[in-house]
């Protein structure tokens, strides 16, 4: 219990008068900080009174550890992206919560004082998201025979619901980073109802279609075989395998660590930079065809360098250019889907890579915690995108279950009881 009570006298009225007492910690001055108040019931009544005098002393006593500040939603805004550089956040997920604070949110929101921001405000904005358009890309203008431009009339499409829920959810983290600094009391975006958004299925290659993949491989480079396989079996992202490097592949345990990724930006050569997530960083067990096409590289590799000499740019990346410097990760990506349209598999970008590993996992039976685990996902509900393979996972049960069940006695047969 979070406070006690003992018993004083009865009333006039005969009814009992006890003292409830509760501990908040001790204050500055090194004393005891207690609260007490009298009640008049019976003490079952009274159990439940100190738990409720507990949760409001509680309440107002963080009400006073609040320091009201005067800063707008703007400027919290700019230190809030701040702090999460300091705590070395994925630069993406930085620039992904950047671009929407200052596209969308701050127009709307940054001149408001952030500790007068109210739910009606928040609710406010994401009703006018739903009329506002997305931003016109910019075009080069198509030329006609007669020298004039086409002119396309059609308006830009309006914002779906996955873009406004993107925005919301920033909102709402970072109104929460400022209860837990004592800037707010409370976090009025929790008090809005989330924007609902329609859960789309990933692409992914079933267990059927993987086998004339493997078969087309078979006629391409080292490297290429390795990038796809290494999607294919360890399930890592696009920038964890391209920032791959050989110290972190051990070749006699069968192990690579994946401890950091290949970032690009805007303008921003591409770098080397953190997981996406903490989760993120962990060891993948490899199968011995990937060891053997590893050792096949590596020693490729080692030729092609000392053929180069002094013209090697790179260091020890395992995907390089034909000079030594690491492959770019648009690269990969159209190299990868010029191999899907020349052999007309199913479109799936490289990242489908990582979705078919999740997917082949838990159809085969993986838990999704499990499945998590491996993927590196911080959170288990992500893994839940893959609910296609538990459904096949659910009919299979269905079946099983069904087939032990005794067979249906026909009519005929029953005998009352």
């Amino acid at each position: 219990m979070p406070g006690s009570k003992s018993w004083l006298r009865k009333d006039k009225w005969g009814v009992d008068v006890w003292r409830m007492e509760v501990f908040l910690g001790t204050l500055p001055n090194g004393k005891p900080d207690r609260h007490r108040r009298e009640f008049h019931g019976s003490g079952f009544e009274c159990d439940k009174a100190v738990a409720l005098y507990y949760a409001e002393m509680v309440r107002k006593k963080a009400q006073e550890e609040y320091v009201a500040t005067h800063m707008t939603v703007a400027q919290w805004a700019e230190e809030w992206l701040q702090i999460l550089e300091r705590n070395t956040r994925a630069p993406g997920y930085i620039r992904y919560c950047r671009d929407r604070l200052h596209n969308r949110i701050l127009p709307a929101l940054g001149a408001h004082q952030l500790a007068d921001l109210t739910p009606r405000h928040i609710a406010a904005w994401l009703q006018q998201m739903e009329t506002q358009r997305c931003f016109p890309r910019k075009r080069k203008p198509v030329e006609l025979k007669n020298g004039e431009e086409k002119k396309k009339d059609e308006p830009p499409p309006f914002l779906s619901k996955t873009h406004i829920a993107g925005h919301f959810r920033v909102l709402r983290a970072m109104l929460q980073e400022a209860v837990y600094r004592f800037h707010i009391n409370d976090n009025p975006a929790r008090k809005v109802r989330a924007p609902k958004i329609d859960t789309q299925e990933v692409s992914a290659y079933t267990a059927d279609e993987l086998t004339p993949i493997l078969m087309a491989l078979e006629g391409y480079d080292t490297m290429f075989r390795l990038l796809v396989l290494l999607g294919l079996t360890t399930g890592a992202r696009r920038g964890e395998l391209i920032g791959l490097d050989w110290p972190h592949v051990d070749l006699e345990t069968a192990v690579c660590s994946i401890v950091q990724a290949a970032h690009t930006e805007t303008g921003v050569p591409q770098y080397l930079g953190p997981v996406k997530t903490k989760k993120g960083v962990r060891p993948l067990r490899l199968t011995p065809e990937l060891i053997e096409l590893l050792k096949t590289w590596k020693a490729e590799q080692a030729l092609k360098r000392a053929e180069m000499g002094e013209k090697w740019k790179g260091g020890d990346f395992i995907f390089t250019t034909r000079h030594g410097s690491w492959i770019d990760l648009d690269y990969a990506d159209r190299k990868v889907n010029r191999f899907i349209k020349r052999h007309n598999l199913p479109s799936i970008h490289l990242h489908g890579l990582r979705h078919t590993v999740a997917t082949n996992l838990i159809a085969g039976g993986y838990t999704l915690a499990d499945t998590a685990d491996f993927l590196g996902h911080a959170q288990k509900s992500t893994t839940l995108i893959y609910t296609h393979a538990i459904t096949a996972n659910q009919s299979r049960a269905v079946e099983i279950l069904s087939a032990s069940l005794p067979p249906k006695i026909p009519p005929d047969q029953q005998t009352n009881h």
